[in-house]
């Protein structure tokens, strides 16, 4: 059980029991599990019939035993940056003669496919919004390796420590299936787009800026990883001759 409800058999896969004790068994747990037993978790032994002690007799009730242990350290998300064209390599975005998106869009996060997250203002989303294509978006793109939901902020500074703009975010469970997996499927890639736009809605100028980004991670109900908090400082370049949508 979690939080009061019994979770379906397909939810916790069972590799195999095996007894390392007179009454101390170990249970292997397949990895593919959509949840993993964690602390506060409760177990029972199955009334199917499966299980009796030495003499054939067999549980008739569920008897929940609250599970012990310590919940694993939360994973941060890594942040990185680059250019238009998804390199470190500066490149030229989009010309001025592609389409735009609304002038007082900032950020936009999109997906695997280079289309914008479905989702409204108050999660940082900016649906049917024009991001570019794979090789060429329309401004610098932020990379974020997270373990599952997260939630962000970003604020661009020039070099000389002038504010230049500011967005906040979710990235929610129903975003995560669009997204692309990495490392062997433990993580997924996130993706946002800076429009160029600065916080009063002119188009940023060639040269350098830092962002600093805060990403929160959730608790993650499979592992039992704690949330976690952590703040990163990037410098980067942007040219100016990209639309900055």
């Amino acid at each position: 059980k979690r939080d009061g409800e019994e979770m379906a058999a397909a939810d916790v896969k069972v590799r195999g029991i095996k007894a390392v004790g007179d009454k101390v068994y170990e249970m292997e747990i397949d990895s593919t599990s959509l949840k993993f037993p964690i602390k506060g978790d409760s177990a029972a032994i199955n009334t199917n019939g499966e299980i009796a002690d030495a003499k054939g007799n067999k549980p008739s009730i569920k008897h929940f035993i609250e599970l012990g242990g310590e919940a694993p350290k939360g994973k941060s998300a890594l942040v990185y940056i680059t250019f238009a064209n998804g390199t470190k390599i500066p490149v030229k975005g989009m010309a001025d003669n592609e389409p735009t998106s609304p002038p007082d869009v900032i950020f936009i996060p999109f997906d695997k496919a280079g289309v914008a997250l479905n989702g409204d203002r108050s999660e940082g989303k900016c649906a049917g919004c024009f991001v570019g294509s794979e090789g060429k978006f329309v401004g610098t793109v932020v990379y974020m390796e997270i373990p599952g939901p997260v939630e962000y902020e970003f604020k661009i500074f020039s070099n000389f420590g002038s504010f230049v703009a500011g967005g906040k975010g979710k990235i929610t469970d129903k975003d995560l299936p669009s997204l692309q997996t990495i490392h062997n499927g433990t993580a997924y890639l996130a993706r946002i787009v800076w429009t160029g736009r600065t916080g009063l809605g002119d188009k940023a100028g060639t040269g350098a800026y830092v962002i600093v980004s805060t990403v929160k991670t959730q608790k993650n109900f499979k592992t039992g990883a704690l949330p976690a908090t952590n703040t990163d400082r990037i410098r980067f370049g942007l040219l100016r001759s990209y639309r900055g949508s």
